[in-house]
């Protein structure tokens, strides 16, 4: 797991000075794949969300800026302010964050992050419209959701890995740092 993680930072920050040709097809499958992995993630966050045990770090605060500002009993009533839209706005910082970090270095190819951000926050709130209709009768049902949220989120990771094209901004800015304080990729994860 660590040669591949190596394998997708040398890809990310090399690449393009590499000038690596792919050939048409397998490109289109690579695509199919990520974004197959970005439908699959978004499922799984919206299991993680209706069974209201948590979520991962880089959902909470969207979830919570959902909670505050969105149209939700005892939010501010704000209807553009949906869960999905507002992990926009995470995946946004976090880019920007990176852009900070890398400066002179930030490759402008690596923006495309953004536009993954873009798809994932708009397939959350498609799949929390109809995840949200599933029962949640009781405390092991939350347990449940969890745990298959968890699962399928895991599954997301092959698809990831598998797929080898751009990360997203959270695994993004773990590179930056790694690369910018020359730590150990898995110790910033």
């Amino acid at each position: 797991m660590e040669w591949r993680l190596v394998r997708y930072e040398i890809f990310i920050y090399y690449i393009p000075a590499m000038k690596r040709q792919r050939k048409l097809t397998e490109s289109l499958v690579r695509l199919i794949v990520l974004l197959l992995g970005l439908f699959i993630l978004a499922q799984g966050i919206a299991f993680t969300i209706l069974a209201n045990l948590g979520t991962d770090a880089i959902t909470g605060p969207a979830l919570v800026a959902h909670l505050v500002l969105g149209d939700v009993p005892g939010g501010a009533g704000y209807s553009f302010c949906t869960v999905g839209r507002m992990l926009i706005c995470v995946h946004i910082i976090l880019v920007l964050m990176q852009i900070a970090l890398l400066r002179s270095k930030y490759r402008p190819v690596q923006l495309l992050q953004i536009v993954m951000g873009l798809i994932l926050g708009n397939m959350l709130d498609i799949c929390l419209s109809y995840t949200t209709l599933l029962p949640l009768p009781n405390y092991a049902a939350s347990i449940a959701y969890t745990l298959l949220g968890c699962t399928i989120c895991a599954f997301d990771i092959f698809t990831f890995v598998k797929a080898d094209m751009i990360p997203l901004s959270a695994e993004g800015l773990c590179l930056a740092l790694s690369s910018t304080f020359k730590w150990r990729f898995s110790r910033v994860k």
